[in-house]
């Protein structure tokens, strides 16, 4: 990937990203994916004291469903544990399969055990941030429920691995959720101070928000020269 893509990518992976500062919280949720560092992220959460408890949440989804032989959830809890979070301060949901089913069915796990959520910190891929916000505003069934959306402490150059996959696997993905959730901004339980694109970005960003679907090595970039001409 040439500079002109890679700064592009900077500017994707930055807004993506919520910049939620971190507050003391009833419960510490980690949603199940392919990059084990989120449930890392989840138990150092744990281990420093910004909630009691931890579910995690997943059974198999697009990018687990015949890699893992077991769900989401149980593979988190065995990393976390290694880290020592306790086995009864973590919680499992193992059904869910997209980010809407995570969000819905941790909330009833919680009801069940009769755990209070007026304050939860959701856990997942830095580029997953905007999505997970979304869609916990829209599918959360309790009311005035404050989410805090945080992720693995990683930079774009340090994200791709084995587990992952490639730099052009991480475009990809962050092409597929740059236009997700524009609306949430209004959203009344939305915070109302929210880091924005530095206005060095917005250009950028532009560009990036209408490009194209990635379909070749270099991910368009004679487009996106073009379109900075």
């Amino acid at each position: 990937m040439d500079d002109v893509c890679e700064n592009f990518a900077q500017v994707l992976w930055n807004y993506l990203q919520m910049h939620h500062p971190l507050t003391q919280s009833d419960v510490i949720i980690g949603l199940g994916c392919h990059d084990t560092r989120v449930a890392e992220r989840s138990a150092s959460l744990f281990l420093e004291g910004w909630a009691p408890w931890l579910l995690f949440t997943g059974y198999l989804g697009n990018q687990t469903a015949g890699v893992w032989q077991r769900p989401e959830a149980e593979i988190f809890t065995d990393v976390v544990v290694k880290m020592g979070v306790p086995r009864d301060r973590i919680l499992l949901e193992t059904g869910a399969t997209n980010t809407g089913e995570n969000v819905r069915f941790s909330f009833q796990v919680l009801m069940e055990q009769s755990i209070p959520a007026c304050r939860v910190i959701l856990v997942q891929q830095p580029f997953m941030e905007q999505r997970v916000y979304a869609t916990f505003l829209q599918q959360w069934p309790g009311e005035n429920t404050q989410a805090i959306v945080t992720s693995p402490k990683v930079q774009l150059q340090g994200f791709s691995n084995c587990q992952v996959g490639s730099m052009q696997d991480l475009i990809r993905y962050m092409l597929g959720n740059r236009k997700a959730s524009p609306w949430w901004r209004s959203h009344p339980l939305a915070p109302k101070c929210l880091s924005t694109p530095a206005a060095g970005d917005k250009r950028g960003l532009r560009l990036v928000l209408n490009a194209p679907e990635p379909t070749s090595q270099h991910w368009h970039n004679r487009d996106l020269r073009e379109a900075q001409d």
